[in-house]
């Protein structure tokens, strides 16, 4: 789990490979991915407008969201 710099927005990465997006102030999920591995590892880039996450193959997938 990662958390934006400003408290505002978290990601969480799961065992069976999705990745969701939320707003913590009103527990919203602003979006869901799938990345087709299990997540060991994810951040967030400053303002929540960029995901990234490593998979258990070594893979790294980059998600930039429009509109965040």
């Amino acid at each position: 789990m990662a958390i934006d710099h400003d408290g505002r927005r978290a990601v969480c990465a799961a065992g069976d490979g999705s990745v969701k997006l939320w707003d913590l102030e009103d527990g919203r999920t602003l979006a869901t991915f799938e990345a087709g591995a299990p997540i060991p590892c994810c951040a967030l880039a400053r303002g929540g407008s960029t995901v990234a996450v490593g998979d258990i193959r070594g893979r790294a997938r980059i998600w930039r969201l429009s509109g965040r």
